[in-house]
C-alpha cells in the first residue's frame, strides 16, 4: 500500500543513518501491512515523518568527508561495501524504485 511504501522509505533512511554512524550492517525488514493509516491525521504524520527522515539523510550525507565515504563494512548480501555504495545503491536507488511504485499507484487512482 501507499502507507507501507512511505513507512518503508522512512525505515530505509533510518537504516542508512544507523549503518553509516556505526559502520556496521543493520538488517532492514519490510512486510506488507506494516503500516496502516486510519485517518487523515495519521496520513499527515506519516508524510511529515517521511520528510523528516529525508532531511536527516540529506544532512548526514552532506556532512560526510571523502574518507568517510570510502570506509567499508561487511554486507551479508554484497560482501564488502563502501559507505558511498550503501548510500547510492542501498538507499537512493532503492528509494527511486519505490517512488516509481508510488507514481504508478497515483496514476492508477487518478490522484496525480
Amino acid at each position: 500500500s501507499f502507507s507501507d511504501l512511505a513507512q518503508h522509505l522512512i525505515d530505509s533512511d533510518h537504516w542508512l543513518v544507523e549503518m553509516v554512524k556505526n559502520q556496521k550492517f543493520v538488517d532492514a525488514v519490510a512486510e506488507p501491512g506494516m503500516k496502516v493509516v486510519k485517518d487523515r491525521l495519521e496520513f499527515e504524520e506519516l508524510i511529515k515523518g517521511l520528510q523528516e527522515s529525508q532531511d536527516s539523510r540529506k544532512k548526514l550525507i552532506g556532512l560526510l568527508s571523502d574518507e568517510q565515504l570510502e570506509l567499508t563494512l561487511e554486507d551479508p548480501g554484497f560482501g564488502k561495501i563502501t559507505t558511498w555504495w550503501a548510500i547510492v545503491r542501498g538507499n537512493l536507488d532503492h528509494e527511486i524504485q519505490h517512488r516509481g511504485q508510488i507514481a504508478v499507484y497515483l496514476k492508477m487512482s487518478k490522484l496525480e
